[in-house]
């Protein structure tokens, strides 16, 4: 069985999240169109999120992740 680890982890590449961020208390910059589900793109700023309409289980983040271990090429935020 898979457990999560709770917090922030600043050596992640990218992460996903499906907990919604929509509560009225929530600034507005952090709202995304596809709530619950959001991307968190930046390693760096965990907080910084944007829409994830394609990335809906573990199978698509392996895919979504694949090129840069194939290539070692260096991810630095979204994608496009």
């Amino acid at each position: 069985m898979i457990v999560p680890k709770q917090g922030i982890q600043s050596h992640h590449i990218t992460s996903w999240g499906n907990e919604p961020h929509d509560d009225p208390n929530t600034p507005e910059k952090y709202h995304v169109n596809s709530e619950p589900h959001h991307h968190h793109y930046d390693p760096n700023d965990r907080k910084n999120r944007c829409d994830n309409w394609d990335v809906r289980c573990l199978k698509d983040a392996f895919e979504f992740i694949q090129p840069y271990l194939e290539t070692g090429d260096e991810y630095k935020g979204r994608r496009g």
